[in-house]
């Protein structure tokens, strides 16, 4: 394992929260612990000095304006010079109602509210060190033995201690495997993705569980999972030389993109250049092409990974996955609402309308907007038999697949710009 070698401030710590006195009261108690504390108000500000400060660990409130602590800690680690940080996060509200979303979201840790100080103080502590949490999967090995044993912690107790569990009827077994003083490795994999290896020694069995002692931190890994968010935007792609094409972008993360209906001679290995339009900003990057999969004759889906992604286009990238819109979020509308229902109506339907004006097209300016035309009457039919205003927050779903439905036409041949035309003036978009 590969040791991480870190550009962290050791005693700097980066808390983001939005009220004020919050930020005082834990300011005044993490400093007097010899912290050097860095403040932020929203989530992008907190990103931002993360960049800037480097701290060696960052707490964040769940409730950041702007981008929310669960973006925070996903930007977080998907930045590869950041990625390492642990993220505490905590928020008002019972644990269960967001425990595993933080989880989800990359956070190392999760504080409890109201707070406790010495509780504050030990998670923060053991993140800074890098020692396991409770229910943290690990595996053990005896020093000097390829065998191992996979097991759970316990709980943490004073210092470097842990105590992980043993099965209930296996306690003789593991008296005999692990006795008093034995020296073992201890290897986990956290929610950052983060690979840790400790060397450590027995203290006691009990029915508890098997107390350990850890030594010494030996080795340090990230291995960077992007988090990848289902979108559908309109991108074009290029090779050295040759002019632009146009696909769509299926999912996307700071690390990178699946692009469907791609065409053209390409090969895994290239390096492909990229214009995306993010809400409404376009961003330029080059990507190479990781994998292709041929979904209808000759065209592909492919897999790219960003090269060289600069700040300003990662700024863009990080608001567009982690800041909900106005009026909405990337998130489908609640499944019981009757916007949601109309939606997923309306998403149904999007496939045949695109493909009809595909045909339409095809069959020249006669016919062009004969198959396109009846399946839009029905679209219409639907949102004025749902009372669905477009202009409505609750209603930004439905109104973002209106506008994905005219871009494709967009984007074609022909007679594009009459039938979107059409389009926008018949939905109202």
């Amino acid at each position: 394992m590969a040791r991480m070698v870190g550009k962290s401030q050791e005693n700097n710590l980066l808390l983001a929260a939005p009220l004020s006195f919050l930020r005082r009261n834990l300011a005044f108690l993490l400093q007097r612990e010899g912290m050097d504390i860095f403040v932020a108000s929203d989530g992008k500000e907190a990103v931002q000095m993360a960049r800037t400060h480097r701290p060696a660990l960052i707490i964040a409130d769940v409730d950041l304006p702007g981008i929310s602590g669960f973006g925070v800690s996903q930007c977080i680690k998907e930045d590869p010079e950041l990625s390492h940080l642990p993220v505490l996060l905590y928020k008002h509200a019972p644990l269960a109602d967001f425990r595993d979303k933080a989880w989800a979201s990359g956070a190392y840790d999760i504080l409890k509210v109201p707070f406790d100080a010495l509780d504050i103080l030990e998670r923060v502590r053991r993140a800074m060190l890098g020692l396991p949490t409770e229910n943290q999967a690990v595996v053990l090995s005896v020093a000097g033995s390829l065998e191992t044993f996979r097991t759970s912690v316990v709980g943490a107790l004073e210092g470097k201690r842990l105590l992980l569990q043993m099965p209930a009827g296996a306690l003789e077994e593991a008296a005999v495997r692990f006795p008093r003083n034995t020296q073992l490795s201890l290897t986990f994999t956290d929610g950052t993705y983060t690979a840790s290896q400790w060397t450590g020694n027995v203290r006691k069995l009990s029915p508890e569980g098997l107390e350990i002692y850890l030594e010494k931190l030996v080795a340090r890994e990230q291995r960077r999972q992007f988090v990848r968010h289902s979108v559908s935007v309109p991108a074009r792609y290029r090779t050295p030389g040759d002019f632009y094409r146009l696909a769509s972008v299926v999912n996307l993360s700071v690390g990178g993109m699946r692009l469907g209906g791609v065409r053209g001679q390409l090969s895994v290995g290239q390096v492909i250049e990229f214009s995306l339009t993010l809400g409404s900003t376009m961003i330029h990057v080059k990507g190479e092409l990781r994998w292709m999969r041929e979904e209808r004759p000759g065209e592909f889906d492919c897999g790219i990974s960003f090269i060289g992604l600069d700040f300003p286009n990662r700024d863009v990238l990080y608001d567009y996955l982690f800041s909900p819109p106005s009026g909405g979020s990337l998130e489908a509308p609640p499944a019981d609402s009757q916007v949601s229902q109309v939606w997923q109506q309306l998403e149904a339907i999007v496939p045949q309308l695109v493909a009809s004006s595909r045909e339409g097209l095809a069959a020249g300016v006669v016919g062009q907007l004969r198959g396109a035309a009846l399946l839009l009457d029905g679209v219409a039919a639907l949102l004025e038999e749902h009372a669905i205003d477009l202009s409505d927050p609750s209603s930004v779903q439905i109104r973002e697949t209106i506008e994905r439905v005219v871009r494709e036409i967009g984007q074609m041949p022909g007679h594009s710009a009459r039938l979107r035309s059409f389009f926008r003036q018949a939905l109202g978009a």
